[in-house]
């Protein structure tokens, strides 16, 4: 008995979240992203923050069918840091799981930071949601 009421603190203590729990600290983040007039279905977007901490692998989103995302940290928490962010694209062409397996979709200067015309302010919105700018790729 005792030791059915301590796995029971542990677990109390410890939270039963999903991969999208909110984390404090960090802010939904939402967005859409097309290629001309179509959604950029598939793409990945790879948020790079301009201050950034060592160590840290930048959060992603995977582009929906509708052309919408929403992006989560390294691990998996729904959410990201408030912050300045170059936003790197990663789209393929092709049938494997992440269409990785084809040419890519964008042009070069979406695959580095430096040269990414594509940029992100996050700060809490309305809710404590921030919402994007809508994004254009253009080759």
């Amino acid at each position: 008995m005792r030791a059915k009421l301590s796995a029971f603190a542990l677990i109390a203590i410890l939270g039963c979240g999903s991969p999208n729990a909110t984390v404090p600290g960090l802010i939904k983040t939402q967005g859409r992203i097309a290629s001309g007039n179509k959604p950029a279905a598939g793409a990945i977007l790879i948020f790079h923050a301009t201050a950034t901490v060592a160590g840290q692998l930048p959060p992603r989103a995977k582009v929906g069918l509708d052309g919408a995302f929403t992006v989560l940290s390294a691990d998996g928490s729904d959410g990201i840091p408030e912050g300045d962010y170059a936003v790197t694209v990663v789209w393929r062409s092709g049938s494997g799981e992440n269409g990785e397996d084809g040419r890519s979709l964008v042009g070069d200067k979406y695959a580095h930071p430096a040269t990414t015309p594509l940029k992100a302010v996050v700060r809490p919105g309305p809710n404590g949601v921030c919402v994007l700018t809508a994004f254009t790729l253009t080759n």
